[in-house]
């Protein structure tokens, strides 16, 4: 029998020398190096897979000049969607435009509006029941509860948003009534009761 020659030959990921006594093939010096071979493999692969599918574009990074809201000075962002320079700029617009509702100064965008008439209305059945519920005899003053129009007749039962058909409730006691029909004697005592005509 003849004896089998050593051969010599480098680490794939060390580079140090490694003698085969034997017939098959070592890449490797030892299993920590075929190991961290493998993932500097596993990560090159996933890098090209990335740079394939997902291709920066050049609108992300660009900045671009955009004139405040409020001070209308311009200033550089990346953000294309930003009105204010600063946080202080924003919170001074939107204290002034606050102002100006309280003021009276969109009066004219109500009166516009298709919703105008019905807060007409709202405001003169609550005058009309001084600002009081109907049901349980609360105010918005005394017991913190927010009124609400409510409709006698319910819509779904055939009922009409006018003046014979609405009432003031609070909140709790409309959400409680939602479609119930009440008969006329509890409407009657119930007027009575709270002292409205």
């Amino acid at each position: 029998m003849k004896k089998q020659e050593k051969r010599r030959q480098n680490c794939v990921f060390c580079n140090k020398e490694i003698i085969q006594k034997y017939n098959y093939f070592r890449k490797y010096c030892s299993k920590e190096c075929e190991y961290n071979f493998n993932v500097e493999k596993r990560a090159e692969k996933n890098k090209k897979r990335y740079r394939e599918k997902i291709k920066p574009t050049k609108k992300f990074f660009q900045p671009i000049q955009i004139k405040c809201k409020n001070c209308k000075e311009i200033f550089i962002s990346k953000i294309p969607t930003k009105i204010f320079c600063s946080k202080e700029c924003c919170k001074e617009y939107y204290k002034d435009e606050y102002n100006k509702f309280m003021i009276g100064e969109y009066s004219e965008y109500f009166k516009n509006s298709k919703f105008y008439p019905f807060l007409k209305l709202r405001f003169e059945i609550f005058k009309r029941d001084n600002f009081q519920c109907q049901y349980c005899g609360r105010t918005p003053r005394k017991d913190k509860c927010k009124l609400v129009i409510d409709h006698i007749i319910p819509i779904s039962k055939g009922g009409v948003t006018k003046s014979f058909n609405l009432i003031t409730s609070c909140e709790a006691c409309n959400y409680g009534k939602k479609d119930i029909l009440l008969e006329e004697k509890q409407l009657n005592t119930i007027i009575i009761e709270n002292g409205t005509k």
